[in-house]
């Protein structure tokens, strides 16, 4: 969208009520201010959506390392890649360490409302999340019976 477009003005006329135009007024004075519930949404998305990524590229290393947490990095990852093929336990946060948990949650705060699957955001990410899974002999268990 060109910037013209994005600060062309309109004028709007709308006929109310006497008694709903103040509360009218106010609402357009919170929505110019940035205000409204929709407007502050939108901000924790973004937000959600910034923290999450850099969370998930540390969360990807780890899990590609070798320390006692590395699996259950792993697992939780695959979990949000597949969770049908490779379920995650989520008593297996316990074994993460505050910081590691804290990006995991939010990476899951992200992937709640994902702009793509967790996999995309790396180059041949669906190769390399399948390799994670053979490395560290994490069970496809696509064919269990339910």
């Amino acid at each position: 969208m060109s910037e013209s477009v994005t600060t062309e003005m309109r004028e709007v006329s709308i006929k109310l009520p006497v008694l709903d135009i103040s509360p009218f007024m106010e609402m357009v004075a919170q929505f110019r201010r940035g205000e409204t519930d929709a407007q502050r949404a939108a901000k924790v998305r973004a937000q959600d959506q910034s923290d999450g990524l850099e969370s998930l590229k540390r969360l990807y290393e780890l899990a590609h390392g070798c320390s006692g947490q590395c699996k259950y990095v792993a697992k939780f990852l695959l979990g949000l890649y597949n969770g049908t093929r490779f379920p995650f336990d989520l008593t297996d946060l316990r074994c993460l360490d505050e910081a590691i948990f804290e990006d995991c949650l939010k990476v899951l705060r992200m992937d709640s409302r994902p702009s793509k699957e967790v996999h995309l955001y790396f180059e041949r990410g669906g190769e390399t999340f399948e390799k994670l899974a053979i490395d560290w002999r994490i069970k496809d268990r696509s064919g269990d019976a339910q």
